[in-house]
C-alpha cells in the first residue's frame, strides 16, 4: 500500500513538473509607480498569432486598468507597453524501468529501462513596461512554459501567467465602487 502510494506521488509530481510554468517580474525600485496613469501599446511584429496577440493585450490592459490606470484618449502615454512572444523546440527525456526478480542479498532478478527523448514546444512571453518620457524599462514580467495544443487550455495559462506577473506589480489594486452604488454627497442644510 505505501509503495502505491509512493508511486502515485511520484507520478504526480512527474506530471506536474512536466506542466510547470516559470513566472517572475522585476521592476526598478526607485520609481514612483503611483504616478503612472496612461499607458499605451507598442506595435508588434505582424507575424505573431494575432488571435493570441489580442488575449495577451486584454488581459494586460485588465490588469493596469484594476491599478487606476487607462488608454489616453489625446494626449500621450506615460507608460508604453512591449509584448513580446517567441517558440521554440525543447528536448525532454523520459525513463521507464520495469525490473522482476525476488530475495534481497544475493537473490536473482533483472530489468529495463527505457528512455524516451521528444521535442515539446516551449513558449516564453515577455511583457514590458518603458517610461514613455525618459524610454526606461521599469517593470518586466516574463513567463516560460510548455504549450498546449488546446487553444482553450492554452488561453488559460497564458491569463494565468499574465495574473501571477501583474501579482506583485508594485502598484496595488484599485477596488472599484459597486454598481449602482452613488458616491455620498452632503445634503444641503434646511
Amino acid at each position: 500500500m505505501v509503495k502505491r502510494a509512493l508511486f502515485i506521488l511520484a507520478m504526480l509530481a512527474m506530471v506536474a513538473g512536466c506542466t510547470s510554468m516559470k513566472v517572475s517580474s522585476d521592476w526598478d525600485r526607485t520609481v514612483n509607480f503611483s504616478r503612472y496613469r496612461t499607458f499605451e501599446f507598442l506595435a508588434t511584429p505582424a507575424t505573431m498569432d494575432q488571435l493570441t496577440l489580442r488575449r495577451i493585450r486584454r488581459s494586460v490592459a485588465a490588469e493596469l486598468r484594476e491599478r487606476g490606470m487607462h488608454r489616453p484618449v489625446s494626449s500621450r502615454a506615460d507608460l508604453l507597453v512591449a509584448i513580446r512572444v517567441s517558440k521554440h523546440l525543447e528536448p525532454r527525456s523520459s525513463s521507464v524501468s520495469i525490473g522482476y526478480g525476488g530475495g534481497w542479498w544475493g537473490g536473482w532478478g533483472g530489468g529495463v529501462t527505457t528512455n524516451r527523448v521528444r521535442n515539446v514546444p516551449v513558449g516564453t512571453l515577455i511583457v514590458d513596461l518603458v517610461d514613455a518620457r525618459s524610454n526606461q524599462l521599469v517593470w518586466r514580467g516574463t513567463a516560460r512554459g510548455a504549450l498546449s495544443r488546446n487553444p482553450q487550455r492554452r488561453t488559460e495559462k497564458i491569463l494565468e501567467a499574465i495574473d501571477t506577473m501583474f501579482g506583485t506589480f508594485p502598484r496595488p489594486k484599485v477596488t472599484p465602487p459597486a454598481r449602482g452604488s452613488v458616491p455620498a454627497r452632503k445634503l444641503p442644510r434646511p
